[in-house]
């Protein structure tokens, strides 16, 4: 389901186009008022149960839809009311490859302090931008993603141990003596064999015997 504000009707044919790129091209069942609000229903009815319906809810939000949330004011008003004990208990995803959050924050405008317009209940969560225009493929694929519980990057598994693990402590003041003792017995020179010679002869003069 995507959520967002009506501000001006270049912004609803945005976030059409949006939700009809998502539509086609990533293979999500987009639910959005435009196409599914019938004539004579109710826009708040309509809302609270595609909020409750749906897998995955995604805030299109700019500076009217974050005025209107913060002030609970019309169906931005009425969503945060709603939304905001929801992410609280929201859990923050799997990262051994589970589903990732069920609400998420598409930014399409920062304030004049430079601050995404993200409303209120949203918190410090990590949010989508959609401002920049060169990398508007990039966020889209993003937003498919996340859709999709698909992250990009997925940390790799962990190895087996490592061999000091198996071979006793290489660190350490054992480990420090232990080295240091290798060190100076391959430093030491081998042992040379002295050779003591003796002469031995009779007092007649024969000749002398060599003892070695």
């Amino acid at each position: 389901f995507v959520s967002y504000s009506w501000t001006t009707p270049a912004y609803k044919d945005r976030v059409r186009d949006l939700a009809a790129e998502l539509r086609s091209a990533w293979g999500l069942d987009i639910r959005l008022d435009q196409w599914h609000l019938r004539t004579g229903e109710d826009p708040y009815h309509f809302m609270e149960a595609e909020i409750v319906a749906a897998d995955k809810v995604l805030i299109v939000s700019d500076a009217e839809y974050a005025r209107k949330a913060n002030g609970r004011e019309g169906g931005a008003g009425t969503e945060a009311q709603i939304l905001t004990p929801e992410l609280y208990r929201q859990g923050g995803g799997d990262d051994a490859g589970g589903p990732l959050p069920k609400y998420a924050v598409a930014v399409t405008e920062y304030n004049d302090d430079g601050a995404a317009c993200t409303p209120t209940f949203y918190g410090g969560r990590l949010y989508i931008d959609l401002t920049d225009p060169t990398r508007r493929a990039e966020k889209v694929e993003e937003i498919a993603r996340w859709a999709h519980d698909r992250q990009l990057h997925v940390a790799p598994p962990v190895g087996g141990h490592p061999g000091f693990l198996e071979n006793g402590p290489s660190t350490g003041t054992h480990g420090v003596r232990a080295r240091a003792l290798a060190a100076l017995a391959a430093a030491r020179p081998t042992p040379s064999v002295r050779r003591r010679t003796t002469w031995t002869g009779s007092s007649m003069g024969s000749p002398p015997s060599l003892l070695v």
